[in-house]
């Protein structure tokens, strides 16, 4: 389930709404960002996306990429919270030395602090990189015909999934 919040993460982060949470409340935004991850729920689909997202961001550290920090970011944060992992209790779990690592050397953050670092560096990261954006917005397009080429009965669902996310993407970037 991790890898569905990584995908949805992307998607939101490439329209800049990681760098906005920081900006102003966000409670509805993430009501309507629930509702859109349970869609997802038990779609081999949506783990089979996010898998070949995660692999780009993989392939993206073995080549020491300039996206490489953001995309581990990304990962990190979506693992935390799909995890339920709370790194003021469990300092020491793999997933919080990682994000430690990235983005509070010190250790001075707290739990939901070092989530937002986390997705404020993976947003940085995109902002700066509008050709990377292209690309991940062809993946996804990509991904989704070879969903509706190969399920055919799991097309609508994501055709369907598509438009809910950029009514929630549109909706976040009018509230601004």
């Amino acid at each position: 389930m991790a890898l569905v919040l990584f995908t949805l993460m992307v998607a939101l982060l490439a329209t800049g709404y990681g760098g906005r949470l920081e900006k102003r409340d966000a409670g509805a935004d993430r009501d309507a960002l629930s509702n859109l991850v349970d869609g997802l729920k038990d779609k081999p689909s949506a783990e089979f996306k996010a898998r070949v997202l995660r692999t780009l961001g993989d392939y993206l550290c073995a080549i020491d990429d300039p996206q490489c920090d953001g995309e581990l970011a990304l990962q990190t944060e979506a693992e935390l919270v799909q995890d339920g992992v709370n790194c003021d209790e469990t300092p020491y779990h793999d997933l919080c030395v990682t994000a430690r690592e990235l983005v509070d050397p010190d250790g001075s953050l707290s739990d939901d602090d070092l989530k937002s670092a986390l997705v404020l560096l993976a947003s940085e990261s995109l902002e700066n990189d509008p050709d990377y954006i292209s690309l991940l917005d062809q993946i996804s397009v990509d991904l989704n015909a070879l969903i509706c080429q190969r399920e055919p009965e799991e097309c609508e669902f994501w055709s369907n999934h598509e438009e809910d996310k950029k009514k929630f993407e549109n909706g976040v970037m009018q509230q601004d």
